[in-house]
């Protein structure tokens, strides 16, 4: 992955390449993904995603809750036809943003566990692009941390879109999709 083309809607502004992160010895590295803290699952996938993962991630006998998001790729976006969309990430940004999301909805709602699978590469109509699982004792913690945690990733993960058109394609704002 090389330099990102301007992103639509945000007047021609070109991100560069970003440099890694140091990477502490005393942790998993978080580019191959996988359990991190314990409370957490976060990986990035080029196969189809399979919700049923999530959710047998986070599924525990303490709770009586798991809320589950899945964003699928829809045939159009602001009045245009997609054929297809790609996604790239910046993984090692990618895994310490959503751990810091993480953090902060754990500080906010009592859940017990939370798993995100994302999809990269080139997806079809209709394919998972993302699942987001969130486990907790009751429906009102798991509802709401998983709407803050989509809302907030959608906002901040390092998340690139290039969507495919009958005339064409174009690199995208991830939060429009």
């Amino acid at each position: 992955m090389g330099e990102i083309p301007p992103l639509r809607g945000r007047r021609g502004v070109r991100p560069g390449p970003l440099p890694p992160p140091a990477r502490r010895r005393d942790r998993p590295d978080p580019a191959r993904g996988g359990r991190l803290k314990g409370f957490m699952l976060i990986r990035l996938i080029q196969e189809a995603v399979d919700s049923g993962e999530a959710l047998q991630e986070v599924r525990h006998p303490s709770c009586g809750a798991v809320a589950l998001f899945e964003g699928n790729i829809r045939e159009q976006n602001e009045g245009r036809q997609v054929l297809a969309l790609e996604y790239e990430v910046y993984e090692r940004l990618f895994h310490a943003e959503l751990r810091r999301i993480f953090a902060e909805a754990k500080e906010r709602w009592s859940f017990y566990k939370v798993a995100l699978i994302q999809r990269v590469g080139r997806l079809e109509i209709g394919e998972t692009g993302i699942v987001l699982a969130v486990s907790a004792a009751h429906r009102r913690e798991a509802l709401e941390a998983c709407a803050y945690i989509i809302e907030e990733f959608k906002r901040r993960a390092p998340v690139w879109k290039r969507e495919h058109y009958p005339e064409g394609s174009e690199w995208v704002a991830c939060h429009h999709h």
